[in-house]
């Protein structure tokens, strides 16, 4: 009987400092990597006011947008703002399509970050700065199919200009 009851209170503290060790873990973890568009574009544009963004499509048709009005700047912003991240180790690559972001402010002529989101739920953030790139996963349902319905308009619109 001495034997089961000492064998008992060994399973069931190893089991208590398993759950605690696990809780721990899942709090911490939860609390580094969860994140937004805005928190990380926040993080890294520090008061600086954004002038121009540049838009760009990779796998595809190729299409760049150059975008220096405020209010389409915020608009194309408002889009990105709905992104929920989840930080993860190393960039994912892309399955078919990128849209690609560029941001520019009017004291820095060079772009201070690239963002690329892909059409399978990744987003690679690329600061100039500081020389530093984090990858990350969209954790709610963003609606990549906008940005790029953005971009192909642009580019039906700059075909009709060029064709004469």
């Amino acid at each position: 009987m001495k034997q089961y009851k000492k064998l008992i209170y060994i399973v069931t503290g190893i089991l208590i400092v398993g759950v605690i060790v696990m809780t721990l873990l899942d709090v911490n973890q939860n609390k580094i990597v969860n994140t937004s568009f805005n928190e990380v574009i926040t993080d890294i544009m520090q008061e600086r006011e954004i002038t121009s963004i540049v838009l760009s499509e990779i796998g595809g048709e190729n299409l760049d947008m150059l975008v220096d009005d405020k209010e389409e700047i915020d608009k194309i912003l408002g889009l990105y703002s709905k992104m929920k991240l989840r930080k993860i180790e190393g960039p994912k690559f892309r399955d078919k399509v990128v849209v690609q972001l560029d941001i520019r402010t009017e004291s820095e002529v060079d772009v201070i970050f690239s963002l690329r989101v892909t059409d399978n739920g990744y987003v690679d953030v690329y600061e100039y700065v500081k020389n530093e790139g984090h990858a990350y996963q969209i954790t709610n349902d963003f609606d990549f199919e906008s940005l790029y319905q953005l971009l192909q308009q642009q580019g039906e619109f700059l075909a009709k200009i060029e064709t004469p």
